[in-house]
C-alpha cells in the first residue's frame, strides 16, 4: 500500500509509516469507511437486465446475495447472506426464502413512508413460474425463461427508490465495474453460440430434425431413395431365417455399390 502522506510504498500491516511516522491504522480505517459510504446501493435496471441475460440467468443468484448483503449492512442485521443464497437451491424452502426477501423490501419501504410497494406474493409466483418454464419448454421457447428477470426488475426499482431516499447525497454507480465487463464479454460469447445453434439455418444445413455438422451436399450422398433399394432390403427377417441365407444377403450387398452410384449426384465416369 501507499502512505497517504509521503506517498511511499509500505506494508499493509504497518501501524505507522517508517518514512514519515504517520499513524496508519486509524487513517486506513477511516479512508475505507469513506470509500464504502461514497456510493449508493442503487443499481440501474439496465445493468440488471444485461447481466441477467448475458449470464443466462445465473446473475439472478448473485443478485439475491448482493441484495441480502446490502439489507444486512443497512439494517445491521445478523443473518448470513451466503447461507440464504445457498438456501435458494433447496426445493420448497427456496420459495419461502425468496418471498421473505421481497417482503423485506416491502417492509423497508413502509418504514420509509412509501405508500405503494410490489406484492411479495406475486413477485415470488412470477419468479418461480418463469424458472419452471425455462426447464420445461422446448427449443427455442425456453428463451422465455429470460422473463424471470421481471420480478427482479420490480424489486430493484422499489429498492432504488428506497436507497435514493435513505442514502441521499451518495453517488450512483452508472458504469459497469471491471468484473461486470468481463462477465458480459464471456456471457455474450456463450449466448451468441447458443443462439446460433438454436436458430441454425435449415436451408444451409438441410436438417429437418435436430442438428448436424454436414451441409446438404454431403448429406445427399447418404440419402438413398427407397425405390432404388431392393425390396427385400426393407423386409426384416427373423434371426433364425437369416442364418444360412448368406447367398441372398450377398446378392443384396453386391448391388449396393451400384445403388450408391445412382444416388450420388457426382459424375462416376471420371477416374479417381
Amino acid at each position: 500500500m501507499i502512505c497517504p502522506n509521503c506517498k511511499r510504498r509500505i506494508s499493509k500491516d504497518d501501524k505507522f509509516c517508517g518514512y514519515c511516522g504517520l499513524i496508519l491504522k486509524k487513517e486506513v480505517l477511516e479512508e475505507k469507511l469513506v470509500e464504502e459510504n461514497r456510493f449508493s446501493f442503487k443499481q440501474p435496471v439496465s445493468h440488471l437486465i444485461l447481466l441477467y441475460v448475458f449470464t443466462l440467468g445465473i446473475y439472478g443468484i448473485y443478485w439475491f446475495y448482493k441484495t441480502w448483503k446490502q439489507i444486512k449492512k443497512h439494517t445491521k442485521a445478523t443473518f448470513s447472506p451466503g447461507w440464504r443464497t445457498v438456501s435458494l437451491f433447496i426445493p420448497f424452502y427456496n420459495i419461502w426464502r425468496v418471498y421473505t426477501l421481497f417482503n423485506d423490501i416491502k417492509s423497508l419501504r413502509l418504514k420509509a413512508d412509501f405508500s405503494e410497494s410490489p406484492s411479495p406474493g406475486w413477485l415470488t409466483f412470477l419468479f418461480f413460474l418463469f424458472t419452471f418454464l425455462t426447464n420445461r419448454l422446448p427449443d427455442p421457447w425456453y428463451l422465455l425463461g429470460f422473463l424471470g428477470v421481471l420480478p427482479l426488475l420490480f424489486a430493484q426499482g422499489a429498492l432504488n427508490e428506497y436507497w435514493e431516499k435513505e442514502q441521499e447525497g451518495r453517488k450512483e454507480k452508472i458504469k459497469f465495474s471491471t468484473k461486470e465487463i468481463v462477465v458480459l464479454v464471456i456471457g455474450g460469447i456463450v449466448l451468441a453460440l447458443i443462439l446460433w445453434v438454436a436458430f441454425i439455418s435449415e436451408n444451409e444445413y438441410g436438417i429437418e430434425e435436430g442438428f448436424g455438422l454436414f451441409p446438404k451436399e454431403t448429406q445427399q450422398i447418404s440419402k438413398i431413395p427407397p425405390s432404388i433399394l431392393p425390396e427385400k432390403f426393407f423386409q426384416p427377417q427373423p434371426l433364425g431365417n437369416q442364418i444360412g441365407k448368406f447367398s441372398e444377403n450377398q446378392a443384396i450387398m453386391a448391388n449396393l455399390p451400384a445403388v450408391v452410384m445412382v444416388a450420388c449426384p457426382y459424375d462416376h465416369d471420371t477416374e479417381a
